[in-house]
Formats: structure tokens, sequence, C-alpha cells
């Protein structure tokens, strides 16, 4: 008999608890999430949440990022989508191709890419229509 036979149904619907890559920890896969998220190790894939996403100082993101606010210190290589502020910390190194709709960049960080400003109700679009064309 195996302990591990038994599954225990687990909504994360009403969890308001964030999802965290920490600093010792790396990891290859998609990130689905409905409540915030914050990477301080190493990531290769996708995040997508409704909340907040923070890639801290010794976070490494390689990948697709969509969610309403980022906050970034540390490194992002993809595309990021942020339908409200995206905060570019001191610390940061973006390669990216970036959507937003709002831009706080604090002097010393490393941008290279493309960033399109968007309207709010124009972003959501935008985005949905890549979606549509890469499928």
């Amino acid at each position: 008999m195996s302990l591990f036979k038994t599954k225990v149904p687990v909504s994360l619907e009403n969890s308001a608890q964030p999802t965290r890559i920490e600093k010792s920890t790396s990891m290859e896969g998609s990130i689905d999430a409905q409540a915030d998220v914050r990477i301080d190790g190493y990531l290769k894939g996708d995040v997508s949440t409704t909340k907040k996403v923070v890639i801290g100082k010794t976070g490494r993101v390689i990948g697709q990022v969509r969610c309403q606010n980022a906050e970034i210190e540390g490194y992002l290589e993809g595309t990021l989508a942020v339908e409200e502020l995206l905060s570019v910390q001191a610390s940061a190194q973006l390669y990216a191709q970036v959507e937003t709709t709002r831009l706080s960049v604090v002097s010393g960080a490393v941008i290279q890419g493309k960033i399109f400003m968007k309207s709010p109700n124009s972003l959501k679009q935008v985005t949905d229509e890549s979606a549509a064309e890469a499928s």
C-alpha cells in the first residue's frame, strides 16, 4: 500500500498567498497564478498572473511574463506584458519586448529591447491578438 495514491483536491482560487521561487531554486516550466508572484531564483518559462510579478535582485527569468503590475530588480530576457505599472529598479537588467501602460525607470537600470506604451484598453486587445496570431 502506497501513501501517495490518495489524491486530495486542492482549491487555489481563493488563496491569497504569493507564489515564490526562492534564491536557491531553479525551475523550468510555466506559472499561472491568481496571486502575486516573486522570483528570487531562476525560471526558464512563462509567468501569467492577474496580480503583481516581482523579479528580485537575484532573480533570473527567461521567458514570457504577463501580469497586472511588475517590479524588476533582477534579470529578465523575453517578453513582458504589464496591464498597469512597470517599475524597473537600478539593479535591473531587462532584455525584452515590453508592453505597458505606465513605466517607471530608476537610473542605472539596463534596458535593451522595445518598449510599447499603450492606453489601458488597447494593451489587453493587442496582447489577445498576439496570442491569437501565435496559435
